[in-house]
Order: C-alpha cells, then sequence, then structure tokens
C-alpha cells in the first residue's frame, strides 16, 4: 500500500518513528531485535498498536541485508 511503502511513513505514531528511520537502525546493526529498536529508536513502547509492523519490517530488513551480504544462502545449507 502506498502508506506502508513510503519511507517517511510514521511506523511508530507515539514516537514519530518512519519507516526509514526503523531501516536505518536495523541496518546499522544495532538494531536486530524488537528490544534493540525499541532501545534505540522508542519505537514500540509508548501504546504498542506498532508492534506488529515493527516485527514485520525487522524481518523483510533483516532479510535484505542478510541476502545482501550473502548469509541467508549461507544460512540455507
Amino acid at each position: 500500500c502506498a502508506t506502508c511503502c513510503d519511507g517517511d511513513a510514521i511506523i511508530c505514531r507515539c514516537f514519530q518513528v518512519t519507516k526509514a528511520e526503523v531501516h536505518e537502525a536495523v541496518a546499522s546493526g544495532n538494531a536486530r531485535t524488537i528490544s534493540q529498536l525499541r532501545c534505540q529508536t522508542g519505537a514500540g513502547t509508548g501504546c504498542m498498536a506498532c508492534l506488529c509492523k515493527i516485527k514485520q519490517l525487522l524481518a523483510e530488513r533483516a532479510a535484505a541485508i542478510a541476502a545482501e551480504s550473502g548469509e541467508l544462502e549461507l544460512a540455507a545449507v
């Protein structure tokens, strides 16, 4: 959908965390889990309505990073 595909889309309304900020946190290697992402960005620490979307974004971004680095192919072996 157009709302979730935009990097400027707000994922966490409580703390105004965008999709791009979540991707940046994951790409930096500092946020591989929800707990780490919460500590780094604050996302998911308010009303927690965004946790489902955060889980999805973490999984998608981690898979993309692993594929780029070849880790996904190694994990399949």
